[in-house]
């Protein structure tokens, strides 16, 4: 074999030794970025799954029930600096994010999910504005957490009930009101010192141009509830301007400053001419979270006969929980009447029921009157009261807007100016139009 031929062999050699050195160093260059994207993809997978489960945790740790920390022991007041840090941010409630899920008697095999803010009523907090800065309020509150000493469970039934009781249907002046019940704290709370209440009581109550109504409520509630061994504040919702009255708007205010400044689990509405005439009907929510109450089943001015069957008018006590889950009361009825109606149709979407006891002692005595200024029957009622299954989810605490013109924690009652806004009004006036009214 002659050089030249060798040479050429050699060449061919070292070009095929060359050839599958790049092959290989291409295989491992491709290798390597594969394994990278693959491992990416599997970082990506392993951070998205990181963080579903803090989602969930987090979902999870959510309270269910709005004033949650009502469940466990009122702490003692002991630096009052972290006290107002505390209580600061238990009224100033962080948006987050919940599902709400509402069954729908139509269709048993559906539920209706809907993503709200935390709480759908809290979430109203953040958004209303308050012309009073939350110095007064952080004070009430932190006045009314204040732990008292180691007290047992008041007893189921309240040993000092006597049944049938008289009510004083007349109108005393506040200042003698306030001599019958000195040991009440400002905004109206009480509670016992004997022992420890049940359930936290809100009493709310819409309100305007009802003086001499309010003061005979007040003379008589207060001795009825404190029977009772009731855990209680009483909050007198006014609503200012001469444009058409909203009783739904202002209950569903009073829940929201209510729960601003105590952590209430039951919410009792009272009509402020409406007066119970028997202490065993307790002023209590139901402990069955399927059952709300209706407490006020026989009426002075219907002649103490049931007027309809779905009847739920003058005095009914939901928990803040069974609130949220139908939305609080309707904001779109002007005017008297309807209001209650459609909160009976929420409570039955929501697959819960009225519990009325039929006997004497929901007798309830009221003032009889004619229609106030600005609240005169709306023949538009009846056409809305058939549309609540079609927007209760966005009628209600939802879309409440308002504003607290004052609040005053009054001796006797904690009062709440509200402006609901005549600009409201008069678009619900146009609204109206539109279905039909």
């Amino acid at each position: 074999m002659s050089i030249n031929s060798t040479s050429t062999i050699n060449l061919k050699n070292r070009a095929t030794l060359i050839k599958g050195l790049i092959i290989i160093i291409t295989a491992l260059i491709a290798a390597y970025i594969l394994n990278d994207i693959i491992n990416g993809v599997e970082l990506r997978k392993i951070a998205k799954l990181k963080l579903i489960k803090i989602k969930s945790k987090i979902e999870e740790e959510i309270p269910q029930k709005m004033g949650n920390e009502g469940k466990g022991e009122d702490k003692r007041i002991e630096n009052k600096d972290e006290d107002k840090i505390e209580v600061k941010n238990e009224v100033r409630n962080e948006e987050s994010s919940e599902k709400i899920k509402i069954e729908n008697k139509q269709d048993k095999t559906e539920s209706t999910t809907i993503t709200t803010p935390k709480n759908i009523i809290l979430n109203q907090l953040i958004k209303t504005k308050n012309n009073n800065d939350d110095t007064q309020l952080i004070q009430i509150a932190q006045l009314w957490r204040v732990k008292p000493d180691n007290l047992t469970l008041c007893p189921e039934i309240p040993p000092n009930l006597k049944g049938k009781i008289d009510v004083d249907m007349r109108s005393l002046k506040l200042e003698e009101i306030e001599e019958e019940y000195k040991d009440l704290w400002p905004g109206g709370h009480w509670r016992p010192k004997e022992c420890k209440s049940r359930q936290k009581v809100a009493i709310v109550v819409p309100y305007r141009n009802r003086e001499p109504h309010l003061r005979t409520f007040l003379h008589n509630i207060h001795r009825f509830l404190q029977k009772q061994q009731l855990d209680y504040a009483i909050f007198i919702v006014e609503q200012i301007g001469d444009f058409a009255f909203n009783k739904g708007r202002l209950t569903n205010i009073g829940v929201l400053e209510a729960i601003r400044v105590y952590p209430f689990d039951c919410i009792v509405f009272n009509d402020v001419d409406t007066y119970p005439e028997n202490d065993n009907l307790l002023y209590r929510c139901s402990t069955d979270p399927k059952v709300a109450r209706h407490l006020s089943v026989y009426l002075e001015r219907g002649g103490y006969k049931e007027l309809y069957a779905d009847f739920v008018g003058g005095v009914l006590a939901l928990t803040v929980e069974q609130l949220r889950k139908i939305n609080g009361y309707s904001n779109d009825f002007w005017g008297w009447g309807g209001e209650d109606d459609d909160l009976n149709t929420r409570v039955k979407i929501a697959n819960m029921s009225f519990e009325r006891n039929k006997t004497e002692i929901s007798r309830f005595k009221t003032f009889k009157h004619g229609t106030d200024h600005g609240n005169d029957p709306h023949p538009c009622r009846f056409k809305l009261i058939g549309l609540t299954k079609q927007k209760y989810l966005t009628d209600g605490f939802s879309n409440l807007n308002y504003r607290v013109e004052s609040i005053n924690y009054g001796k006797l009652y904690t009062h709440i100016k509200a402006d609901v806004f005549e600009e409201e009004y008069n678009k619900w006036k146009k609204y109206i139009k539109t279905i039909g009214c």
